[in-house]
């Protein structure tokens, strides 16, 4: 039907013929929807589906408003994390940290598995750290290392990490980065054994002085290193 049609629109999907996606029909089409049957139990995805046209088209703004008005119209909907996590990139973008800090936490607080767990705490760590919270920040990014690196095999240099898919190891390498940078703002190495508490965390303590002592390296420091 052209709801299903318009579906393939917001997810960035192309039309019979190779033509651009048409986000504003698309739109138009879900707004209609909505008008007529606006007790329909399924307008939770709906509601998603026209967020996600927003998106594409480059309204952010209103794309962040359809995602708020669903999560607050179907609190219990199956689409409830994915929602939060795009809610939280969009506040993200709208620089407005504390209300994407906010999202990614209601995201991680779900009792239900999500495979939007470890971005969702990686962003929550960059949420914090852009509030200049730098301790709560390394502990979200240290999460993130829990999950991704924690027992993995590997020599020093996370080019050495084994059993990575390409785009986890983006995801380390940007987490270390940024745990590097949040380090060296604080007291450098010094601030590296207070987080190191458990035996997980342990398996990759030393990756955290090692990337550490790169940063120093880039930044001239070498005495530092």
């Amino acid at each position: 039907d052209s709801l299903s049609r318009t579906e393939g629109f917001a997810h960035g999907g192309t039309p019979v013929g190779g033509a651009a996606p048409d986000y504003k029909a698309a739109i138009a089409r879900y707004q209609e929807y909505l008008k007529n049957y606006p007790a329909d139990p399924n307008n939770d995805r709906v509601l998603y589906q026209m967020a996600r046209a927003y998106e594409q088209s480059g309204d952010l703004e209103t794309a962040q408003k359809t995602l708020d008005r669903m999560v607050r119209d179907y609190p219990a909907t199956r689409y409830a994390s994915e929602a939060q996590f795009r809610r939280g990139e969009l506040l993200f973008t709208a620089k407005n940290y504390e209300g994407a800090e906010k999202a990614f936490s209601i995201v991680l607080a779900s009792p239900d598995a999500s495979p939007y767990q470890d971005r969702s705490l990686y962003m929550l760590g960059w949420s914090q750290y852009k509030q200049g919270r730098l301790e709560d920040g390394l502990k979200s990014f240290l999460g993130v290392l829990d999950i991704k690196v924690a027992g993995k095999e590997g020599e020093t240099g996370l080019d050495a990490i084994a059993g990575l898919t390409r785009a986890d190891r983006e995801l380390i390498e940007d987490t270390f980065r940024v745990a590097s940078i949040s380090l060296a703002n604080l007291q450098g190495a010094e601030s590296i054994p207070p987080f190191m508490t458990t035996p997980t965390r342990k398996t990759y303590e030393f990756r955290v002085y090692e990337q550490l002592g790169e940063l120093y390296i880039k930044q001239e420091r070498p005495k530092d290193a």
